[in-house]
């Protein structure tokens, strides 16, 4: 949680050099959940230069005085532009399926895992609201309340929408391990 000497760089004029001290600290919480949104690095990395570019563009719009009031700010310009890069779906399925070729090369030799394809797969059968719930909780590791000041409703909507994309995301999992069994049975004869 930061304390308030790191909230004090938001009290003074946002000038470029506190533009670029934000950048600092937020570029891999940033990087990560764009990764996890989007599963391909080079897209991720697209997706944060225009989440930050946004940032510096918009900063005098940001109105907040903590560092979690940025950060969240942050978030939802990120979430909109891993939706803008989601929406080009033709690029998506193809950036998924060079995903899944790559994770499966190099998982040839360690059957003992469930593999990230299926679980990428999963994910993505869930609408864009769900999968941002679910990068944000699981792979950000934020907690309900930090997800619902970000989303914009109470903490127990956020616990809801995020049991129910985990329901809706068991069948597809439960599937993914069942094949992956029967696969080391075959590779057991």
């Amino acid at each position: 949680m930061p304390d308030e000497e790191d909230d004090s760089i938001l009290r003074v004029p946002l000038d470029s050099q506190t533009v670029a001290r934000l950048y600092d600290r937020f570029y891999e919480a940033i990087f990560r959940y764009c990764l996890r949104r989007l599963f391909d690095r080079e897209s991720a990395e697209d997706a944060v230069s225009s989440t930050f570019l946004s940032m510096a563009k918009r900063i005098r719009e940001f109105r907040g005085r903590t560092l979690q009031s940025f950060r969240a700010w942050l978030y939802v310009i990120a979430a909109n532009q891993v939706s803008q890069s989601i929406r080009q779906k033709i690029r998506h399925e193809r950036m998924l399926k060079e995903l899944t070729e790559q994770i499966r090369q190099q998982q040839q030799g360690n059957r003992s895992e469930l593999g990230w394809p299926a679980l990428y797969q999963a994910i993505l059968s869930l609408d864009e609201g769900q999968q941002h719930l679910i990068a944000l909780r699981f792979f950000q590791r934020l907690s309900h309340a930090e997800i619902a000041q970000m989303v914009g409703c109470r903490e127990g909507t956020i616990r809801v929408r995020i049991h129910r994309a985990l329901q809706q995301l068991r069948p597809s999992l439960q599937m993914a391990l069942d094949d992956e069994h029967v696969r080391e049975m075959d590779y057991g004869n």
